[in-house]
């Protein structure tokens, strides 16, 4: 999800949680409520113990009833048990409050792997040439004297060096979006998929463009080399023959790459590898060919394929050499294993183009899809279900006690909530007076005359008569009737 959509998650998440804890106050406030009849119908009372008792529904009246009730009595008379049932109450309503704040603890907006895509302006690697300290402004002066080819060639050597430092992993493995990896194929070639920029050094996604190599490659076996370390002798087991080849500037103890001034195809390059250890003298032959999926020109492809071997500058045969020790990337030991060394100079100039499209300028192209951050929603599944499940089972239970505890008050006719009960009538229609009016304030403050009265009906049951004068209607048919 992107920015608006995760502030519309975080409001609505918050506010669903803000609801759902007034709820459950709203709904404990109930019960307080329902069970203070059954409080009052228990015990006798003082007027102030009364009106906090019927205040139960509130959190400043529970403690206060607490705080009275320990001044009442002595230890161990049910004052006591009163204040503990109110500060006990006072502690779990809290505890409510802490469980509702942990349920929201229990989920989390990460930062995710991938990308969403939207719309918009991307940057795309410079294919044109292999910059040199990455600058365009200045690469027409520094390639005046007609040695484009050369700078470019030694650039993408560095390429090719630095991409061994890229993670590795098989084109069937789950690669990172934002990761730049070099993807191996079962047959041991190489493959790397182009990434797009939100701005130049800015958000990076792995895209479905891609570039792949085909090579081929034959190992020999030296048989015997000049001391000048120029001239050998190889045995072609093919021809049942044996040839001699003569290069420049091989070394003992390295890997030495040699890239002659022909090639075969217009991507592709030959490349001679010569390794001279005491475990192994070795002769291969590797061509580069066929850097398809892109829209990299052949001239850059044949620079790429031809990169190990190419320190960017020639000899006057129009010869390229490199050395490598051991102890490099491209310098590892092959003992004559050919499907390795396909491997090795595949991912080598796979790794070229990698790293250009890493460290190449960047030019910026509209109406495309520009990736943006996603994020991702983790959620401790045991713990919200085990919070969610204790307060909804909480509510519940204390529901069902409530229930039984306040339908369980018998009201008979001497009991203090009858009476109570009786009254609520005459009380009501004293308005904001109360009982604190006097006789003469109760008769100013009507016109008309109030007389009240009690009576018993044959079934037991106590009636509060309550009569009020009325004024006769002087015309027929407007009039009081009952």
């Amino acid at each position: 999800m992107d920015k608006t959509q995760e502030y519309t998650f975080n409001t609505f998440s918050l506010l669903l949680f803000l609801l759902f804890g007034i709820h459950l106050l709203l709904a404990f406030k109930e019960l307080a409520e329902m069970a203070r009849w059954r409080i009052l119908a228990g015990d006798a009372y003082k007027l102030k113990d009364i009106d906090l008792i019927l205040g139960l529904g509130s959190l400043r009246s529970t403690v206060k009833l607490g705080l009275r009730s320990l001044s009442h009595g002595q230890p161990g008379t049910q004052w006591l048990l009163k204040a503990a049932l109110a500060f006990g109450w006072v502690a779990f309503l809290c505890l409510l409050n802490v469980a509702i704040a942990l349920l929201g603890l229990t989920y989390s907006l990460d930062t995710a792997d991938n990308f969403g895509m939207r719309p918009g302006m991307v940057s795309i690697p410079n294919l044109k040439h292999f910059y040199p300290n990455n600058d365009t402004a200045n690469f027409a002066a520094i390639t005046s004297d007609g040695g484009d080819l050369s700078t470019e060639s030694f650039m993408a050597n560095l390429y090719g060096i630095t991409s061994f430092s890229y993670k590795k992993g098989n084109v069937s493995d789950d690669i990172p979006q934002s990761e730049y990896w070099l993807e191996q194929y079962n047959n041991g070639s190489w493959k790397y998929h182009f990434h797009d920029l939100d701005y130049y050094g800015g958000l990076n996604v792995r895209t479905n463009r891609f570039i792949t190599t085909n090579q081929t490659c034959s190992s020999y076996k030296i048989m015997n080399i000049t001391s000048d370390m120029e001239t050998f002798w190889y045995f072609d087991p093919a021809t049942n023959k044996y040839y001699d080849e003569t290069l420049q500037e091989l070394l003992a103890n390295f890997t030495t790459y040699a890239l002659r001034p022909a090639y075969d195809c217009d991507r592709c390059r030959s490349v001679y590898a010569v390794q001279l250890t005491s475990a192994a003298q070795n002769w291969n032959n590797n061509t580069e060919g066929d850097i398809d999926n892109h829209i990299l020109s052949d001239r850059q492809a044949r620079i790429a394929a031809g990169a190990i071997a190419n320190r960017g500058w020639v000899d006057g045969n129009g010869w390229s050499y490199f050395h490598y020790r051991d102890s490099v990337g491209a310098g590892s030991y092959i003992f004559g294993n050919s499907t390795a060394m396909e491997s090795l100079l595949s991912q080598f100039a796979v790794g070229v183009i990698a790293a250009l499209d890493q460290l190449n300028p960047r030019d910026f192209v509209f109406d495309s899809d520009r990736p943006f951050q996603g994020n991702k929603l983790n959620v401790i599944w045991w713990a919200f279900y085990s919070l969610l499940g204790c307060l909804l089972g909480a509510q519940i239970i204390f529901s069902i006690i409530a229930l039984w505890f306040s339908n369980s008050v018998v009201v008979k006719d001497g009991s203090y909530i009858s009476v109570a009960r009786l009254l609520r009538p005459a009380l009501d229609t004293l308005g904001g007076y109360g009982t604190i009016a006097t006789g003469d304030e109760i008769s100013r403050t009507f016109k008309s005359k109030l007389v009240y009265g009690t009576r018993m009906t044959e079934d037991g049951l106590t009636h509060l008569d309550l009569n009020v004068d009325i004024y006769p209607s002087t015309r027929f048919p407007d009039g009081w009737y009952n």
